[in-house]
């Protein structure tokens, strides 16, 4: 069914579409070869480089989202609204290959 869907998408040209099905399909619960893995996030990669810029994607990167979630590491314990803060934000990923980001904006 999801490879149904992502067909249609790319011949309706729908790139969140594409994505969302390309997303659903690397997930680690599904028998994919490693080829097929890999031949999905290059399809991702190549939408996120080339549309990002005209078209944002919003992922949202639960903290158990099986392919790539996203911690912010604080400096202190503690850390007050409306002060500076400087810390480390965390990508953990699970997909085949590196992912390459031309541009991000992280809420929290």
């Amino acid at each position: 069914i999801l490879q149904n869907g992502l067909m249609c998408a790319r011949q309706s040209n729908k790139f969140n579409d594409i994505l969302k099905y390309c997303f659903r399909l690397l997930r680690p619960n599904l028998v994919l070869s490693s080829e097929e893995r890999l031949s999905y996030q290059q399809e991702i990669d190549k939408i996120l480089l080339k549309e990002s810029l005209a078209h944002p994607y919003e992922l949202n990167l639960s903290y158990d989202h099986p392919l790539l979630s996203c911690k912010m590491e604080f400096p202190d314990e503690l850390c007050y609204t409306h002060s500076e803060i400087t810390g480390k934000i965390h990508f953990i990923s699970n997909l085949p290959a590196p992912l390459e980001f031309r541009y991000i904006t992280i809420n929290f």
